[in-house]
């Protein structure tokens, strides 16, 4: 989750997919520059899943195969944010002919959830920059669809850095 003014939190979550619930085993908060401001590790219960809710959409990415359309860029650049605002963080520019999965039932205003086919990074897209390419569709790795947001990501590899200098 993302904030507007750039903080975010990330949670590790476990799903218990048959009997629709999910615990948080984790949720680490961040500051706008990606420090760490603290971590939560205890006192969450299970809880279920609330249809039409952020973990229902979770839920439905991480339990469910879900059948994408192949998005398509058509602008000459288009910018990938981190939530769906035009004043979100750019995570990554596309140019045009790339390809990513339009996450179904993503649309907020005009932005539409995209991921990328490879790494399965997620991302905000305008509709005006792509086209949905007919008759193509892919299944969402289900692995990897326990989407964090790109600052997770980097974080990560940030805190991996930082362990392969100290060993040196």
């Amino acid at each position: 989750m993302i904030k507007s003014d750039g903080s975010s939190a990330t949670a590790l979550v476990e799903w218990n997919c048959p009997s629709k619930l999910r615990l948080t085993r984790q949720i680490t908060f961040y500051n706008a520059d990606q420090s760490v401001i603290g971590t939560k590790k205890n006192g969450f219960d299970w809880t279920p899943i609330i249809p039409g809710s952020s973990a229902d959409f979770h839920y439905r990415r991480v339990c469910k195969a879900i059948t994408l359309q192949t998005a398509e860029i058509i602008a000459a650049q288009a910018d990938l944010r981190a939530f769906p605002d035009n004043a979100a963080p750019i995570t990554r520019t596309a140019k045009r002919g790339d390809r990513f999965l339009n996450v179904p039932e993503s649309g907020q205003g005009g932005w539409f959830n995209v991921v990328d086919i490879d790494t399965q990074e997620d991302y905000w897209l305008l509709y005006n920059q792509f086209k949905t390419v007919k008759g193509e569709q892919q299944q969402l790795k289900k692995q990897s669809a326990a989407t964090a947001s790109s600052v997770v990501k980097r974080s990560s590899r940030k805190a991996i850095g930082r362990k392969k200098r100290n060993k040196n």
